[in-house]
Parts: structure tokens; C-alpha cells; sequence
């Protein structure tokens, strides 16, 4: 038995043990597995570019109410903000990191809105939510942090053959 088999038996038996991790797969091995991750990255960005434009094309629906609402405010608040520390306060020694405030809490409700709309589309069944429902369900085979709808599709399904 050469040295090379030796040391690599060793090394795979520590790393079973816990004591350190090396990547024994061959260079083929991960240079495949580096390529379906990222093909699966670019996926989780198609489907979520489609899902934006899903929203933008159809904003002035009713199914994105909330949203439309926050955007508005997302673009007033900081602009106001900004237009009373100039004229109405401007020596307030906490302008700057109000008007910072100001800009991420308008960013963060945007997004719980957006996020909140998304959710409520997907429980209904019409053209624009089996649309968003098919591109959340290929980001969450992905990203495992998103939600998949299934539950939701299937009801909606079953209620269709009943």
C-alpha cells in the first residue's frame, strides 16, 4: 500500500471523526456541483426578477393595494423628512441619522407590504396568482427560506376538480 492511499485513508477517517473536513471529490465533482449552484442561482434571480415584474405591470390592481400604499410613502416620507431638516430644523443635531431613519423604514415597510400583498395573491385563484405561485415555488426549491405555496396551490387545485 503506497503512501498516497495511506495518508488519504487517514485523512477520511479524521474528517469522519469530526476532527477536520477536506474536500476529497474529484475536480470534475466540484467543478459540477459549482455549476448546478450556480444554474440554481440564477433561477432564484430570474424567478424573482419576474415576480418584480409581475408587480410592476399589474401595481394599480387592487391585489397590491398595501404595497402601492407603502411605495407612495416610501417616496414622501424621506423627501419630507429631508425638506423640514432643511428649512424647519437645520442645526437639529440628529438630522442626519433621522434622515437615514427615515429612508430604511420606508425601504422595510415597502418590503413587509410587498411581501404581505405576495402572500395574500397567493391564496387566490386568478391568472396573476397561478403566475406568481409557479415562480415562488421555483425560488423555494432553491432557497429554502422562501415560502412555496403549495398548500395554496393545492387547495386551490382540489377546488377546481370538485
Amino acid at each position: 500500500m503506497s503512501r498516497v492511499i495511506k495518508v488519504k485513508e487517514q485523512m477520511q477517517a479524521d474528517s469522519e471523526e469530526g476532527k477536520y473536513s477536506v474536500d476529497l471529490r474529484t475536480e470534475e465533482d466540484r467543478l459540477k456541483y459549482y455549476k448546478e449552484v450556480v444554474e440554481e442561482h440564477n433561477l432564484e434571480k430570474r424567478n424573482l426578477a419576474r415576480s418584480w415584474d409581475l408587480f410592476v405591470e399589474n401595481v394599480l390592481e387592487d391585489d397590491f393595494k398595501w404595497s402601492r400604499r407603502s411605495g407612495i410613502a416610501m417616496v414622501l416620507f424621506p423627501t419630507l423628512t429631508n425638506a423640514y431638516f432643511i428649512w424647519g430644523a437645520p442645526g437639529h443635531y440628529l438630522k442626519n441619522p433621522v434622515r437615514i431613519a427615515a429612508l430604511v423604514a420606508g425601504i422595510a415597510t415597502f418590503n413587509y407590504n410587498l411581501n404581505k400583498d405576495f402572500e395574500e395573491l397567493a391564496k387566490k385563484d386568478t391568472p396573476l396568482a397561478n403566475k406568481f405561485r409557479s415562480y415562488a415555488q421555483n425560488i423555494a426549491k432553491v432557497n429554502l427560506n422562501y415560502p412555496d405555496f403549495a398548500e395554496d396551490t393545492v387547495r386551490i387545485a382540489s377546488m377546481c376538480f370538485i
